[in-house]
This record gives structure tokens, sequence and C-alpha cells, in this order.
């Protein structure tokens, strides 16, 4: 949308008229109806385009594709952590691409916690540092070293910052410090782990184990607890934050560099001061900032904290840019949090 600027025109006059006529077009709403051609089941993620399928487009069809297409993945290193099985989820193509680029190797690696690492953050910050004995860390390591390997370090800034020499600890994801996770379906299902040798014979990419393996796991993990003095919680949080009335805000700035300070103020907070709050301050994760719109994940320990941080930040940052707007009205943002279970799907 470009509208150009009338000889002698007043800045505020001109960018009035430049957001009436995108307002204008935004609320045309002229869309293309949906494809008409696309008439197989709609995928389980956006519920808009057509999953992807073979030759059959009915519900069954699709649904059996998918059986058959994540049969085999295991092999190639993605469970059910990165895809249901059993035709539990059937993807459209770009919701296919979105879920599986990060594993092509023409794109930088750019790991991102699980929901569970991110539970577990605040409790593996104290494993980083808590006085453990070597028999109990030892143990743990042991247990865990090769099937269980699954993530990296970086995933989470902060504790790959705070890691020190225990840094092999971030290796493991988050759910490997909950009891439930060493349950046979559970493993078998996430790290291919079986401890019946007949599986192996029908599914020769599973990795047979030691029936104490269980028993085992869970005791040592119940040291690593009783000696950290904590317990890990299987909820996170999801903040969510909005600027308010931006539009009308911005519709009373005086002048072209009102407006440019206040968009300076907008790209500082998401690109600078968003992170450090999120990512530098705490064992949390922003998945994005633009503007006055952010998203991030976070543990629960410090969660208000996280939450005044970013919105006193935000508001005064960008008050004290408004200089030509009314004083009275007060800059405010919306922020929203939900606090799930680990295991909910996203």
């Amino acid at each position: 949308m470009i509208v150009e600027k009338k000889p002698d025109e007043e800045y505020k006059d001109w960018l009035d008229r430049a957001q009436k006529a995108l307002d204008g077009r935004k609320r045309l709403r002229d869309f293309l109806p949906q494809i008409e051609d696309e008439a197989a089941e709609k995928g389980t993620i956006s519920g808009e385009r057509q999953a992807l399928h073979g030759t059959g487009t009915s519900r069954a069809e699709v649904r059996a594709f998918w059986i058959d297409l994540t049969k085999g993945l295991s092999t190639k290193g993605i469970s059910v952590k990165d895809i249901g099985q059993e035709g539990s989820e059937r993807l459209d193509a770009i919701d296919t691409i979105k879920r599986f680029a990060t594993k092509s190797s023409a794109i930088p690696e750019q790991p991102f916690p699980s929901t569970s690492s991110i539970a577990t953050a605040s409790f593996v910050k104290q494993l980083l540092t808590a006085e453990i004995p070597s028999p109990t860390l030892d143990t743990w390591d042991q247990l865990t070293s090769v099937e269980l390997v699954t993530t990296f370090p970086k995933a989470i800034p902060y504790l790959k910052e705070h890691a020190g020499q225990r840094e092999w600890m971030l290796y493991r994801d988050g759910d490997c410090y909950f009891q439930e996770t060493f349950a046979h379906r559970y493993l078998r299902e996430n790290y291919r782990i079986t401890f019946d040798i007949k599986d192996r014979e029908k599914s020769p990419e599973l990795i047979v184990k030691d029936k104490a393996f269980i028993s085992d796991s869970i005791t040592a993990l119940k040291a690593l607890i009783n000696a950290v003095g904590a317990r890990p919680t299987p909820y996170y949080a999801i903040i969510q934050m909005d600027g308010d009335n931006m539009g009308t805000l911005l519709s009373e700035v005086q002048d072209e560099n009102e407006h440019i300070e206040i968009s300076k103020r907008l790209s500082l907070f998401s690109r600078e001061v968003a992170p450090k709050l999120v990512e530098e301050d705490r064992p949390a994760r922003l998945v994005y900032a633009g503007g006055d719109d952010m998203l991030a994940f976070s543990p629960l320990e410090g969660l208000l904290d996280l939450v005044n941080g970013l919105q006193t930040n935000y508001c005064s940052r960008v008050q004290d840019s408004m200089q030509g707007v009314d004083r009275k009205k007060k800059v405010t943002t919306n922020i929203g949090d939900v606090i799930p279970h680990h295991l909910t799907r996203l």
C-alpha cells in the first residue's frame, strides 16, 4: 500500500490518509475462495489446506498414507516427538516443510527446545550448580549417555552459558527428568528402546535393552532429585504480548521525526530488550519478537517477574518516544499466559 504525499501536506495528515487507506484495504477482504480441487482430507494442523496423500483422497486413505509414511522414520532419527504415528497427524505441504525443514543439511542447525525441556529448565539450572555426589552423576550419565541423548546444549542459551563442566546434561531432553518417561511404551515410541528381542526382529531399528534399565534409571533419577532437593514441574508457560491501541497512538504523532523515534524504540525492544529479558536473564526461549508483538516459552519459576519486566520496559520506552501524543493516553500492552502440561499438544 503506497500513499503519495501531497505538496505542502502536513506529515500527520499524510500518515492519517495512509492509515485509512490501509485499514480500508484490509476491511475489503476480497480474498479468493478456497481452491475447489483441494477435495482431499484437510491437514490436522491448519485445517485449511489438503493433507499430502497418495492416490486416494478419503479420510481412511489419507490416514493409511500417513501410517505407511511414518512407519520407517525411526530409522532416520525421527520419532513420535517429531510427528504423531499411526496417522494421528496428517500434514499439508506447507506444514510438512515447517515441521521438517531443519532436518535438511542445507539449513543451519537451529535447535529449539521441547516443551519438556522448557518445563524442566529451572530444575536443570539447579542441576548445573548443585553439590551432587560424583557416583550419582556418573550413574545418571552412564544410563542416559547414548539412546537418551537427543537434544543440543544451545537450545536454551541461558543454560548453555552457565553449564560449565556439566554441559553434558543439556544433551538430555527435559522428559528424562520425569519418572513417567521410563515406561515401556514411552521409551519405545520416543527413544526406540525395547526390552523384547522379538520386537527387534520385526523392527530392526529398535535398540534392545536389559529389563533392569527401567528400574535402574528410575533409581538414578530419584537419587539425582534427592541430591538437588527439588523436583521438576511438568508445567511451563507460553507468553504472548501485544501492544494496545498502536494504530490510535501512531495517528497522533506530529512529525516524521517522532514517528521514526517510535519505530526505533519498538525495534530496539524486539531486537535487544526482549531477547535479553527472555533468554539472557533466565532459562526461557523467545519464539518471535517484532515491534509490539512477542511470543515466548518460559519455565514457571520467575514467570511473573518476566511478564512484569516485559510490560514495564515496553511501556516506558514507547511512552517516552511519544512527545506529540496526549500524555494522558498511557502506553499499555496486553500480555496473556497459558500454563499447559509439557505433554499437551501445541
